[in-house]
């Protein structure tokens, strides 16, 4: 889900490459990113899943454009399949206390 790789420069002295080389090895990111591009959404995202918040991750997802949103696609059908699996079994298990609360039968 980051962003595309910026293209290189050529600077052609060594400051320019060790600069060039050092913003590759390390990413400063604010998890608490306000705002509605790509990049907030992205890493408020990332940070209610390292929180283990997924339905506040599943919602910041799900306000991306179609094609941003690709990259976690699958991750978001499990967890929608996961949900309905979910709600079947909590119906199922309902309608099984229903019908053992019956008397009689």
């Amino acid at each position: 889900m980051s962003p595309p790789a910026e293209s290189s420069s050529s600077g052609s002295g060594i400051v320019e490459r060790l600069q060039s080389g050092a913003s590759k090895l390390v990413r400063i990111e604010r998890t608490d990113a306000t705002g509605n591009d790509r990049s907030a959404i992205v890493a408020r995202a990332t940070a209610a899943a390292l929180r283990n918040d997924f339905a506040d991750a599943r919602r910041e997802l799900n306000t991306l454009s179609a094609a941003d949103r690709a990259p976690a696609q699958a991750w978001l059908d499990k967890a929608d399949a996961r949900d309905a699996a979910l709600a079947a079994s909590r119906q199922f298990a309902a309608d099984a206390m229903t019908v053992l609360a019956r008397p009689g039968q």
